[in-house]
């Protein structure tokens, strides 16, 4: 998305250019901002995690995309062993990650990746999550996966 600048002199750019004479010059200077246009979808869970391929329903992109990164989290982490999930495209198989996603057992933030084996999807894609491995004592609940993308041109 394409941001169109008018200049006026109003009483705000005034207070910029007493207060931040840089960031008065690069407003001045820039007459067009490009703002990248960003997505964000999510695979999540409403009560404990289970074990089992094709576990939500399918990921579906309306746009061409660039996955730029992954969060996760549990309301109650597993515990006893990791969680392990796997996120990858529906029409062959694969996945899109370098490794799969781990939460670890009794872990209590939330795991942040942005480096992919596969990070650009073109419209009318189809992602798909698996979940191969739960906690052995608290198999884990209440789990989210956020996905941001930015949107490519066309």
């Amino acid at each position: 998305m394409i941001i169109q600048i008018e200049r006026k002199n109003d009483p705000i750019i005034q207070r910029i250019k007493q207060s931040d004479p840089a960031l008065y010059e690069a407003l001045r200077k820039a007459d067009r901002i490009d703002v990248p246009l960003q997505e964000v979808h999510g695979f999540g869970i409403s009560g404990d995690v289970f074990v089992k391929d094709n576990a939500f329903p399918p990921m579906c992109l309306s746009s061409n995309l660039r996955l730029d990164l992954i969060i996760h989290s549990f309301i109650t982490a597993p515990t006893g062993a990791d969680f392990k999930a796997d996120i990858r495209k529906r029409n062959h198989g694969f996945s899109i990650l370098k490794a799969q996603l781990i939460y670890p057992a009794g872990f209590d933030g939330v795991i942040e990746r942005a480096e992919f084996g596969i990070d650009t999807f073109k419209r009318d894609e189809v992602l798909i999550c698996d979940m191969k491995q739960i906690g052995s004592t608290v198999a884990g609940n209440n789990m989210t996966i956020f996905m941001f993308f930015t949107v490519l041109g066309d």
